[in-house]
């Protein structure tokens, strides 16, 4: 098979198969091709000396093939006890692209393996609870919980600074956008939490703060977890007998705050906040019971 259609051959594999050159692992490796699936290769040859292509096998196999197969012989510069090397001038083409197909599903099916097992299940929700340092900090304290990132949500305006926002005319409220694994913690117990940390019955107040930018809401990216956010704020709702006021929406938009009010209550542990300390330490203790 010559060059050009092995080369397509590689690439008609699948759509996550990449090629590179050079590959500088290899002494003499300017020259060398290598095909990767899941970041890893596959198959490679010397395009400048292509007698040999360098496949994966099951190393069980490598001898029987080898002594049914004068073209299969030790692979180019890697271990003979899980490579092959084939001559793609001598070889059937039948049998090139079955070897080639079987060492690009060896090395897909380990990899895709261990990279979905590393692969963290991330989800996402924007709680608005009054000013977003307290807010933040209180939900940083809860496991589970990955990431917390402050900014602006639900308003009219493109990029909105904290000084534009603070005159209450964008009409956005002050959010934490918040990135939990959802093995480790549900949306229900940290609505709960959010309902802890807030007045629900106060229109746009939390606190000593006061304005629109300081309304409370959940605004949620997936519809899958409306239901939830439902059945949370029913229960909430049969505590009172005020109406809740907090938004329960789907978000329009997001934009994160300055540097300067990412985790401020990390870097100013005295800093104001319309939350008691008390709260923080009660975050850190809270488990769910499932």
């Amino acid at each position: 098979m010559y060059i050009d259609e092995y080369r397509e051959y590689c690439l008609s594999l699948g759509a996550d198969v990449e090629e590179k050159t050079p590959f500088v692992k290899f002494k003499n490796g300017e020259g060398v091709l290598v095909f990767y699936v899941c970041g890893h290769m596959f198959a490679f040859f010397d395009c400048n000396d292509y007698h040999v292509i360098s496949l994966k096998c099951q190393p069980e196999r490598i001898d029987e093939l080898k002594a049914q197969n004068d073209c299969i012989g030790n692979p180019y510069n890697e271990s003979p006890k899980h490579w092959i090397g084939i001559d793609p001038h001598t070889a059937p083409d039948d049998l090139l692209r079955k070897l080639t197909r079987n060492s690009y599903e060896i090395v897909k099916a380990k990899y895709s393996k261990i990279a979905g097992s590393r692969k963290k299940i991330r989800k996402h929700i924007y709680l608005a609870g009054g000013c977003f340092w307290g807010t933040e900090h209180f939900f940083k304290q809860i496991a589970g919980v990955i990431e917390t990132e402050v900014g602006f949500a639900n308003g009219q305006t493109d990029n909105p600074t904290y000084e534009l926002v603070y005159t209450d005319t964008t009409g956005y409220a002050e959010t934490v956008h918040v990135v939990y694994d959802p093995d480790k913690v549900s949306l229900e117990f940290l609505l709960r939490m959010f309902f802890v940390a807030i007045d629900p019955t106060s229109q746009n107040k939390q606190g000593h703060d006061e304005g629109t930018r300081y309304r409370t809401g959940i605004y949620y990216t997936d519809a899958i977890d409306l239901p939830t956010i439902d059945r949370v704020y029913a229960a909430e709702q049969s505590k009172y007998e005020q109406p809740l006021v907090v938004e329960k929406l789907p978000l329009q938009n997001f934009y994160p705050a300055d540097e300067y009010h990412q985790d401020y209550l990390d870097k100013h542990p005295d800093g104001y906040c319309h939350l008691p300390k008390t709260l923080f330490e009660f975050a850190r203790q809270a488990k769910e019971t499932k």
